[in-house]
């Protein structure tokens, strides 16, 4: 959604997605989800082949994705703005 909106949003004359900071935040927050959803997926490969290991793995998904999901959050109200704080938005 904060990618879709930096493409429409403008700024000193140009869409906001051309803007460095807002790149790097956006890659950042596609990182992040990634890497989220690697973790759950090795930690379930684990469960599924007997691994007992699975058990550290499922942890570190969890710890991972509760930081990573709330930096995502932040990250895409400061892409959004003034949206980002507004219940009604839909944004």
């Amino acid at each position: 959604m904060a990618y879709e909106w930096s493409l429409s949003s403008m700024s000193f004359g140009r869409p906001i997605h051309r803007l460095q900071a807002v790149r790097f935040q956006i890659v950042d927050m596609a990182v992040k989800t990634r890497s989220m959803k690697t973790l759950a997926y090795t930690a379930a490969r684990l469960r599924d082949q007997g691994d007992p290991r699975y058990v550290w793995m499922a942890s570190a998904a969890k710890l991972h994705a509760s930081i990573a999901a709330n930096e995502i959050a932040a990250a895409a109200v400061r892409i959004l703005g003034g949206l980002g704080y507004v219940k009604e938005s839909t944004a």
